[in-house]
């Protein structure tokens, strides 16, 4: 079970990532609080 939250938390990471290089002004707030 602990496995599979990582890898949630890892894909979400990756997303927020890809979503940064795209709209940095958007995504700052959010990407702060992780």
């Amino acid at each position: 079970f602990h496995k599979i939250v990582k890898l949630v938390k890892n894909g979400v990471l990756m997303i927020i990532h890809i979503y940064a290089k795209v709209s940095h002004s958007k995504i700052h707030p959010i990407y702060y609080l992780t």
